[in-house]
């Protein structure tokens, strides 16, 4: 039944609707993001609204989901565009999740946030298109 809550959660970021994340969020949840930050469910609850906001397309693509129990990692690809300008990223990702039968109680980020730290930071707003097989 936990992966079943975890591709619930996927999918509620997917279709950016809060609400269902929040519902699915335990009341012990934890955030933790690419820098080590964490977070509790009554941060993330605008978090993930003003997320939404900055990149309206961001999306996760799960290219494997690997689970023992109630710890699952997943792997694939995070992407978004900045305040729907030309300022798009799309990179590796990794998350460690654990998840009970009900509810998400750690959602944990491995992505190189930098990138849409840039693209947010870019002065020209035309220029900048990130994508992994550019920088190899």
């Amino acid at each position: 039944m936990s992966k079943e809550v975890v591709e619930a959660y996927i999918e509620a970021i997917n279709s950016h609707n809060v609400n269902r994340l929040i519902q699915l969020m335990d009341s012990e949840y934890c955030f933790i993001d690419t820098w080590n930050n964490s977070e509790d469910k009554e941060t993330m609850k605008t978090g993930w609204a003003e997320y939404f906001k900055l990149f309206p397309d961001y999306h996760i693509e799960v290219r494997d989901l690997l689970y023992d129990k109630d710890i699952f990692t997943v792997f694939g690809y995070a992407s978004g565009t900045y305040k729907n300008t030309n300022n798009h990223w799309h990179l590796p990702a990794a998350w460690k999740v654990i998840a009970n039968d009900h509810k998400i109680l750690h959602w944990q980020v491995y992505c190189n946030a930098k990138v849409p730290l840039d693209c947010m930071n870019k002065e020209d707003q035309n220029a900048f298109i990130y994508n992994e097989k550019n920088n190899d």
